[in-house]
């Protein structure tokens, strides 16, 4: 079996399969209340127990087991912090995460 490098793995397109759901973090402001802009890392993520990201792909079998599944590509979800794994190649922003993983849904927003 050939060994493949990290190298090779950028650029490759990874999907969801089976119940896992694909997913891009929501980019966190690191601002105060005050309206002081924060470095990066200086904001103590640690305290957050999970990470928000807009559905971009679910495999075949997510959702599967529940008959009134909401959750559909462009789906605005929360869930685990530490779920999933990175997708390689994206800077840490793409996840594919359990179906199960996901804690919540994020309202509909509507224009109006």
């Amino acid at each position: 079996m050939t060994e493949i490098t990290k190298a090779e793995l950028e650029g490759k397109t990874f999907r969801a399969t089976l119940n896992r759901v694909h997913v891009r973090m929501v980019k966190m402001d690191e601002m105060t209340k005050g309206g002081i802009a924060l470095p990066p890392g200086v904001a103590n993520k640690e305290k957050m127990a999970c990470d928000a990201g807009t559905v971009l792909e679910m495999g075949a079998d997510a959702y599967a087991d529940y008959a009134d599944n909401r959750i559909k590509v462009g789906s605005v979800v929360l869930f685990a912090k530490y779920a999933g794994a990175i997708v390689p190649g994206t800077e840490d922003r793409e996840r594919i995460i359990n179906d199960t993983d996901v804690y919540g849904l994020a309202d509909e927003v509507t224009n109006g």
